[in-house]
């Protein structure tokens, strides 16, 4: 369970200024010995390695807000986790999500789709781009989450 998004943060901020004041007292008490001197420089550097390493492992979307230059860019056939959806070019589709069949209308606005008609009320799915390619997520998050929910690529 992720801690609500200003406490993870300021958990982090905490740990880098304990380490510093940490790093720093031990490089102050034991200025006359090169290998206190070495373990505090390293106390002091390793929540920022460790930041680092994690911004460049964690996996994420690269641009939540992509540009689409058409409708055409979203038609085709979208896959992924469980789920699909086949956008077609009259604005029709036909899905598969969460187990449940479902068909109507689509359109698009800006890096979102709304689906209507059918058995399903008005939803909408959004575009997004990792990596360089254009990925849908069928159920985005409506809060600044970053866990993106189910993604479906295009086949």
């Amino acid at each position: 369970m992720a801690l609500p998004e200003p406490f993870g943060g300021l958990l982090l901020l905490a740990a880098i200024v304990a380490s510093f004041f940490f790093g720093l007292l031990i490089i102050v008490t034991g200025r006359k010995r090169k290998k206190m001197l070495i373990t505090g420089i390293g106390v002091i550097a390793a929540p920022w390695f460790l930041l680092v390493l994690l911004a460049i492992l964690s996996p994420g979307i690269d641009e939540w807000n992509p540009m689409l230059t058409s409708d055409s860019a979203a038609w085709g056939t979208w896959e992924g986790d469980g789920n699909s959806i086949v956008l077609k070019p009259d604005s029709t589709y036909t899905a598969n999500l969460n187990g449940a069949s479902v068909s109507g209308r689509w359109r698009r606005t800006d890096f979102n789709i709304y689906l209507s008609g059918g058995t399903v009320d008005e939803r909408y799915m959004r575009f997004v781009e990792d990596s360089g390619d254009i990925l849908l997520l069928a159920d985005p998050p409506r809060n600044q989450s970053p866990y993106p929910g189910s993604i479906m690529k295009r086949k």
